[in-house]
């Protein structure tokens, strides 16, 4: 014979407290991600942004400085070398 009954449900915290009564804060505990800095050659980083800077002067009229400027940003960003370059 099968057991058909059902589970008990527990009662709910707020039910059990007595008024008046405070609850504590909840607090965040949230995961922190850890981004890897993408370990790349020199001469790669240049690769990449010769290519990221054509693609953008092939969509727009910048100017050959502001799209390698441009493109030197986000590889920059990318690698995860906030900005600096070398």
């Amino acid at each position: 014979m099968e057991n058909t009954e059902k589970p008990k449900r527990r009662a709910s915290t707020r039910s059990m407290k007595a008024e008046g009564e405070a609850t504590p804060a909840k607090t965040s505990r949230r995961k922190t991600v850890k981004t890897e800095v993408a370990s790349v050659s020199p001469e790669m980083r240049q690769k990449m942004i010769e290519d990221a800077a054509y693609y953008r002067a092939q969509q727009n009229s910048d100017g050959d400085l502001a799209n390698w400027l441009a493109a030197e940003a986000e590889i920059d960003r990318m690698l995860g070398k906030d900005g600096i370059s070398g």
